[in-house]
């Protein structure tokens, strides 16, 4: 929205420059300012309508019935909601940064890792495939996994988002 409405604006400062006298009139220049103006306030709308998606985004990630995990490449938890702590019966700060693997159960495991290295190599989602999930107490259970590779996080960070479904 900006962009035609900026270079309109640079055009007419580049106008303004070149009056006979080399400098803007006080008018074109009070017009500039008005401009810039109006663009700020249609820049801070649309911050303001972003920050509002950006809550509701991250009130449905926390709130979803079903179990979501945000992890590194490596696997390491970065996010989880409340379905993910409650199925893996632990705190975020106990899950925060550690390997996801080491809820899955052992036998499990070299699946596990074959998917998170597809994952990594291909950006297609990896959908539906049953594994079992330690929780802290122990006692396995059976879900289904699926697995997206989701937009780089800036320039060395691809996050992985897991969706783990109870089956049981």
């Amino acid at each position: 929205m900006a962009g035609p409405d900026l270079k309109r604006l640079k055009g007419r400062l580049a106008a303004a420059h070149a009056d006979v006298e080399g400098r803007p009139s006080a008018h074109e220049l009070e017009v500039a300012v008005e401009e810039i103006e109006a663009l700020w306030d249609e820049l801070g709308r649309q911050a303001d309508r972003l920050a509002i998606e950006r809550e509701r985004n991250a009130a449905f990630f926390e709130r979803a019935p079903l179990a979501f995990l945000i992890t590194d490449t490596h696997g390491n938890v970065h996010e989880a909601n409340l379905a993910a702590l409650a199925l893996l019966q632990v705190p975020f700060a106990y899950l925060e940064g550690k390997p996801l693997a080491i809820f899955i159960a052992e036998e499990e495991r070299e699946a596990f890792r074959m998917h998170l290295a597809m994952a990594v190599r291909d950006p297609h989602p990896i959908e539906g495939w049953l594994s079992r999930v330690k929780s802290a107490d122990g006692q396995p259970r059976e879900v289904k996994v699926d697995l997206r590779p989701m937009p780089p996080d800036g320039e060395n960070f691809l996050p992985l988002l897991w969706f783990l479904r109870d089956i049981e």
